[in-house]
């Protein structure tokens, strides 16, 4: 059976477990930067442009800052003689830091510090950028626009997500959240005080209900690759699995796959046959 009918069904099961659990992107052991092409696509959807002076002057301003905040609070303040490598406190180039943070990387010492340098400056970039309040319309509308080209109705009002028909994922629902008011978004804050993405996420996004549980995954994965998020935006806070156990999951689907690798059933049996599969162990 040719690899490229398996090939939406290989998930990056350390990020889905990690992201369907909660963790934020501070937590999580996965980076899928594996390249600077990667890495690009990386920055770009988190909302910068490594292409663009001002970007790339912001990011390794904000990477100093970064730098100097770990070596006064974690290294300063104790007597270990811990010290940052020069590849880090130097790195020119911040796209470099993603491929190192991935858990692959050979040099285990420059993936620990590549993470530490990266969660510090992820936490500075929310504590210092809260544009909600100024550019809220146009937050909404850029964050809407990544959908455009991703969504197709056929004649019958039924929805899909993806850009080729042979591998559309059908949806049952799929709704754009309406902005709060100003009362509601002033209770809500006086109730529960959060974050700054936070509060972008309850004001700002969508909601997506797929027909089956392995529907769900494919969702997750076509966003996950397509770029329409990033998973450094998951707010963990807010998330919350109900409906699958990820390892029972991932061994039905590794299994089945190894199964019928060398037969010639159709990517739609295949598909069917892990519906099943999904809703006989859950």
């Amino acid at each position: 059976m040719p690899v490229q009918k398996h090939s939406k069904f290989k998930f990056p099961w350390t990020l889905v477990r990690d992201a369907f659990s909660g963790k934020s992107v501070l937590d999580t052991r996965y980076s899928a930067s594996r390249s600077l092409e990667e890495a690009d696509q990386t920055l770009t959807s988190y909302g910068y442009s490594w292409e663009s002076e001002v970007d790339r002057n912001f990011l390794l301003e904000t990477f100093k800052k970064a730098i100097g905040f770990i070596e006064s609070q974690f290294i300063e303040p104790f007597e270990e003689p811990l010290r940052i490598p020069e590849e880090i406190r130097y790195c020119p180039d911040l796209r470099l830091l993603l491929q190192w943070a991935n858990l692959r990387a050979r040099n285990k010492e420059l993936q620990l510090w590549a993470c530490a340098s990266l969660k510090v400056m992820h936490t500075i970039l929310h504590l210092e950028n809260d544009f909600l309040a100024d550019y809220f319309q146009e937050a909404r509308s850029q964050i809407f626009q990544r959908f455009n080209g991703h969504l197709y109705i056929d004649e019958h009002n039924k929805i899909y997500l993806g850009k080729e028909r042979d591998s559309f994922i059908p949806l049952y629902f799929f709704e754009v959240k309406r902005e709060k008011d100003w009362n509601s978004k002033v209770l809500k804050l006086l109730h529960k005080p959060e974050s700054t993405a936070a509060r972008i996420y309850d004001h700002i996004g969508v909601r997506v209900v797929t027909e089956s549980l392995m529907d769900l995954l494919l969702v997750f994965n076509y966003l996950l690759s397509s770029k329409i998020f990033t998973y450094a935006n998951v707010s963990s806070s807010r998330t919350r699995n109900s409906l699958l156990d990820l390892f029972q999951c991932q061994k039905h689907v590794t299994r089945a796959l190894r199964r019928f690798s060398e037969s010639d059933m159709s990517p739609e049996e295949l598909s069917m046959r892990f519906r099943l599969l999904l809703i006989e162990t859950t």
